[in-house]
């Protein structure tokens, strides 16, 4: 039932993340994202959805940018649900996020206190952090809500 409620955008994520440049204040991106499999590390962003045999799907994000010296911390709101979309957009914006070079970072994330750990033995290299999530309970009706305390207020 969660994964119906992520995939029909019945949930509501809001990501902070730390992107290369100053970016405009505000932008909306739809476009098709697809790759040739689970597998493939890196995924392609298409302006039309003819892109069939990657299997691209729409994807909506909205952003809000703040300049912070020659970067922007940046809230995304991830209308869909795919897979690197934050990733992948902030590229095709032409401000990656600092420190991913699969999406174009010629930048490394400086050491953050608590951050650059590694999972499943990989480390940390770009900061990208899933602030907000909001849905109602399939089962239960109740409103859920998960903060990670780490949010832009404008």
């Amino acid at each position: 039932m969660l994964r119906a409620l992520l995939k029909n955008g019945g949930i509501y994520k809001e990501y902070l993340a730390l992107c290369e440049g100053r970016a405009p204040q505000a932008l909306r991106i739809r476009n098709w994202i697809g790759a040739a499999g689970r597998s493939s590390k890196k995924v392609k962003i298409f302006k039309i959805s003819g892109a069939r045999r990657l299997a691209a799907e729409t994807a909506l994000t909205r952003s809000v940018y703040r300049p912070e010296g020659d970067c922007s911390l940046v809230t995304f709101v991830a209308v869909t649900a795919r897979r690197h979309q934050i990733r992948a957009h902030a590229a095709t914006l032409g401000h990656p996020l600092v420190g991913d070079a699969l999406y174009g970072s010629t930048r490394t994330l400086p050491p953050i206190k608590g951050l650059n750990k590694t999972f499943d033995q990989e480390p940390v290299n770009f900061y990208l952090n899933a602030s907000l999530l909001q849905f109602v309970h399939p089962r239960t009706g109740a409103s859920i809500r998960v903060e990670s305390g780490y949010r832009l207020i404008f």
